[in-house]
């Protein structure tokens, strides 16, 4: 049954806090701004089922609570892939499918606002019976029409073979603005049944959320830490990262017993993140690890040849320090793109400088799309010298792109042009303040071997 008594208070709450106001008791972590245990209706849902074979019904045979839930049946047919992120795809175009679905511009007078420095969860006790997957999806839009946070849907895990009754939820951050959920979908994803009882929609601040991963994957450790740019770090972690704490810039300090501008500790100006699931053979099983790229943006460049190290706090782990060397010749930077097979002798050359930091945007590269050397791999001479070309600008609208910021990658992409060089040899491109390419040939082989493998293919 829809609870209109408790969803009509605390949506007063939400709308209190947005101006200073709170109507949230002593010590209480969280808020509960819609409930629906199916006793009566489906509240705000609307069950549905598509295709022979399929179901989305009330049903009173069994429940986590009360007297009823909802009952989800596929028998089968076109089962939907579980694979990351494709899975909630190809449950779309699927001919059979069973859900329940809520659609913010079905019921304009519905809405569910979202605060910046909250979190949502949609939450929802599941049985499932020999089913090939199960999941929530929640999409959250901003004021503005745009994401508000990167992908505008965020997904539970896929649940899948026989359960009992257990918790499934799916939580979005609210980290960058105002909003409100804009639909909700928990869903089979091919063969099976599964029930779905005591649905719930919970607010809580940033400071109340514990780690994504909290009790389900290995504890946080450093994979790689590297340089983007002289006044940009990346940090790869993976395990459970407490990923909300980790943008925040006062959990991060910067330390160089050499360089004496970071002497005394030196903070971020703006913290990016990127997530990814790491499974090596694609399926998104749901005790999978997610790995972190945490981007911090100095307000001031390191110095070639010199070591920082960088004081964690509060972010998956108490404390822990991590000491990174930059050297803008040796350190390799997968920001700088060239032709790893390499260049014919008389042909075009063109590599390319960019970078993305996720949720911090792209990568500032203003101050170091000065100069880029084509270094000789094996004299360590330059070989040849260019001044970087902006060939493409993060804001500029792209009529292909399908994204939501009309951008095939959202980055400044500067175009490295050295066609002038035409000396065989091993070389690597270097650019100062960012660091150097992975090397490359000019030669007139260059292409036999991948010709090769192409043809034998």
């Amino acid at each position: 049954m829809f609870k209109q008594g408790l969803r009509t208070a605390m949506l007063v709450t939400l709308c209190l806090g947005v101006t200073g106001g709170s109507l949230r008791a002593a010590g209480e972590e969280e808020l509960t701004i819609y409930s629906c245990d199916f006793e009566q209706d489906a509240g705000i849902f609307r069950l549905d089922a598509k295709g022979e074979g399929t179901a989305a019904e009330l049903d009173g045979s069994t429940a986590h609570s009360g007297r009823q839930s909802v009952r989800l049946v596929d028998s089968g047919g076109d089962d939907a892939d579980l694979t990351w992120r494709q899975e909630w795809e190809n449950w779309s175009a699927k001919r059979n499918s069973a859900s329940l679905q809520w659609a913010r511009h079905w019921d304009p007078e519905q809405a569910f606002p979202v605060r910046n420095g909250h979190t949502y969860e949609v939450r929802a006790h599941v049985k499932l019976q020999d089913a090939h997957g199960l999941g929530i999806r929640t999409t959250v839009w901003s004021r503005e029409g745009l994401p508000v946070r990167g992908q505008r849907e965020r997904y539970s895990p896929i649940l899948r073979g026989a359960r009992d009754w257990c918790w499934l939820s799916a939580r979005v951050a609210c980290t960058s603005g105002d909003g409100e959920l804009a639909g909700i979908a928990i869903a089979l994803f091919g063969k099976g049944t599964a029930w779905v009882d005591d649905v719930r929609i919970v607010e809580y601040e940033e400071a109340d959320v514990p780690s994504i991963n909290y009790g389900v994957y290995p504890p946080v450790r450093l994979e790689e830490a590297r340089v983007e740019t002289a006044s940009c770090l990346a940090l790869e972690f993976i395990g459970d990262l407490h990923y909300l704490k980790a943008e925040r810039a006062e959990n991060w300090l910067v330390r160089s017993a050499e360089d004496a501008g970071f002497k005394e500790g030196v903070r971020p100006v703006r913290v990016g993140r990127i997530k990814r699931l790491d499974n090596p053979d694609g399926k998104l099983w749901w005790a999978d690890t997610y790995r972190h790229t945490i981007f911090l943006l100095l307000p001031q460049a390191f110095r070639s040849g010199m070591r920082y190290r960088i004081v964690m706090t509060n972010v998956g782990v108490e404390r822990e320090e991590f000491e990174v060397l930059f050297d803008e010749r040796a350190g390799l930077n997968r920001n700088i793109k060239a032709n790893q097979y390499g260049y014919l002798p008389d042909a075009l050359k063109y590599a390319y400088l960019d970078g993305w930091l996720g949720s911090a945007g792209p990568l500032p590269l203003d101050g170091y799309a000065d100069e880029f050397l084509v270094v000789d791999a094996r004299t360590g001479e330059t070989a040849f010298s260019g001044k970087p070309k902006l060939r493409m600008p993060h804001n500029r609208k792209e009529p292909l792109s399908t994204s939501v910021l009309e951008n095939l990658t959202g980055e400044d992409v500067y175009e490295l042009d050295f066609s002038e060089l035409t000396t065989p040899g091993d070389y690597f491109i270097a650019v100062p303040g960012v660091g150097r390419s992975y090397g490359f040939r000019i030669a007139g082989d260059v292409y036999s071997e991948p010709f090769y493998h192409c043809a034998r293919a």
